[in-house]
């Protein structure tokens, strides 16, 4: 910025506490470059709480999603994120509380969003199982979890001929979302709840639904819908996938599979079979939402697709099917369906102890299951934001969007072998998996976030690994060098009675049988 004589004016003459305000309207790096300037604004910036505590969120690659709570000094806040990025220097797996829950509650039905654990089970018919356990007030005698009383609010007598019973929860709008298909009609029954109540829930518009099954098929002696019905949804959107075999086929196998893909606003209403999308000779495996604009789908096809749903008024945009080297019968997408965000959390009290961040949507990893042979691809979630480079498709594919693997897959993903155990956590940048040393497992944690890898508190991992096509079942060589930093912890071994780990930016969750006959599963809680 230059004065009106052509010289740099300077805001070493404004007093000091109006150059610290201009100063945070900056960003991170526009902050740090202001500081190199003169020794004056050098000064400004180090005796700043405030310019530091931007400066740390941007180097460490986080956003708050909570305005800073009236009892918590910035200072504090500065302090409590330093100790964070800190932690790496020691991981340690200490357990600040237990739970134990019935094995009714699958641990793939389990998710922790914001301190709060939320279990359930669905059953048909629609009737449902759940509860919310506040992980900061939980206290000992309420640790041990009795199996709910099953919920018939929204089930449904007239539905015990349905063939599908499907459910979805987020726990941090308080919804449940169950539906069921009866045989004698291809017409979804969609039902919206509140957790907390049981009742309907204040902020559907419609508080039930009917979806027609858009699938082609109007003969139901040429077969039956498929049992598959999924949802995910993040924020006010939700999207909802069904597939069905067409054919007399259908019963012994080689059947005609067509698909249909709905995304709408739950809270604005309307029928979401208005818009969608549909599909014909391979099936969605998984879906899940990466933003409210854009939503990743795992096919039967070996690849990954990324369809732009930005526009609700449109169909679900597909922008490119991202090959993958493996065998599609072998896989599923491990990526949180619910997790932290400014939209989804802004009815949440901030804890006072705590302060919240999580990390950009940019910088957080999306995990790729493989079960034959066992291992995992950590992706980076970069990929599906950057503008693609017009190179990388091949022109010759279908429709012209089919990136092959070579194009993206080595400098955006690390694969890592899983020979000792096929479980492992993601949440943000952070991926834990238990690794065989000796006789034992040990936890390994490994983070992909590129100021953890700067930092290189850890140790940094950036030479590429390649695993041989012949040796180990790929389609192709598998050579990956997305840098990481890794640090084990070396204290604690687990056994084989390990169940699941689920991780966000606060909390881990630990899942063991415990060495009894009791049909119930340990949850550990430990602090990040």
């Amino acid at each position: 910025m230059l004065s009106h004589h052509g010289r740099p004016d300077s805001l070493s003459n404004i007093a000091e506490e109006l150059r610290c305000h201009i100063l945070s309207l900056l960003s991170y790096r526009g902050i740090i470059r202001c500081a190199l300037t003169c020794q004056t604004m050098y000064k400004t910036v180090k005796n700043s709480t405030e310019l530091q505590y931007i400066i740390e969120l941007g180097a460490h690659r986080l956003i708050p999603i909570h305005p800073r709570p009236p009892n918590v000094s910035i200072a504090e806040c500065l302090r409590i994120l330093r100790g964070k990025a800190n932690a790496w220097s020691s991981f340690e797996l200490g357990v600040t509380k237990g739970l134990r829950i019935p094995l009714s509650f699958n641990p793939g039905s389990i998710v922790i969003t914001h301190q709060q654990l939320a279990i359930f089970a669905t059953y048909y018919y629609g009737y449902v199982e759940s509860k919310v356990i506040d992980l900061r007030t939980c206290m000992p005698e309420t640790a041990s979890i009795s199996p709910c009383i099953r919920d018939g609010n929204y089930a449904n007598p007239t539905l015990r001929g349905s063939v599908c019973s499907s459910s979805y929860i987020d726990e941090t709008q308080d919804l449940m979302i169950t539906v069921n298909l009866p045989r004698d009609n291809p017409t979804y029954q969609i039902n919206f709840r509140a957790i907390s109540t049981h009742k309907e829930h204040p902020m559907a518009h419609e508080s039930r639904l009917e979806l027609v099954c858009r699938v082609p098929y109007n003969d139901y002696s040429e077969g039956l819908p498929e049992d598959k019905a999924v949802f995910t949804g993040v924020g006010d959107r939700l999207a909802f996938y069904t597939e069905a075999k067409l054919g007399l086929e259908a019963i012994y196998g080689n059947s005609i599979l067509y698909w249909s893909l709905h995304v709408w606003n739950w809270h604005e209403g309307g029928q979401p079979d208005e818009v969608y999308a549909l599909g014909n000779g391979y099936i969605l495996i998984e879906i899940r939402f990466l933003t409210e604009e854009k939503l990743l789908a795992l096919t039967s096809c070996y690849c990954i697709e990324l369809y732009d749903v930005g526009n609700l008024s449109t169909i679900p945009q597909l922008q490119a099917r991202f090959m993958l080297p493996v065998v599609p019968q072998t896989l599923s997408l491990e990526y949180p369906s619910v997790f932290h965000g400014t939209s989804t959390c802004e009815h949440l009290a901030a804890p006072d102890e705590r302060w919240i961040w999580t990390t950009i949507p940019a910088d957080r990893v999306i995990c790729l299951r493989v079960h034959s042979p066992k291992s995992i691809f950590v992706i980076s979630a970069r990929l599906f934001f950057m503008d693609l480079p017009p190179t990388w498709f091949d022109a010759a594919s279908t429709h012209g969007v089919a990136i092959p693997w070579l194009s993206w897959g080595p400098q955006n993903s690390r694969c890592f072998l899983q020979k000792s155990s096929p479980l492992f956590g993601v949440g943000g940048s952070r991926v834990i998996r238990p690794v065989l040393h000796d006789s034992s497992l040990r936890m390994h944690m490994t983070d992909f976030n590129p100021s953890a890898v700067a930092r290189g508190i850890g140790k940094v991992v950036q030479d590429p690994t390649t695993l041989l096509a012949s040796r180990y079942g790929f389609t192709q060589d598998v050579t990956t060098y997305l840098p990481y930093v890794e640090v084990v912890n070396n204290d604690r071994d687990f056994d084989f009675s390990l169940r699941r780990i689920i991780l966000d930016e606060e909390k881990i969750l630990i899942f063991t049988l415990p060495h009894t006959t009791e049909r119930a599963m340990d949850v550990e809680i430990i602090g990040m």
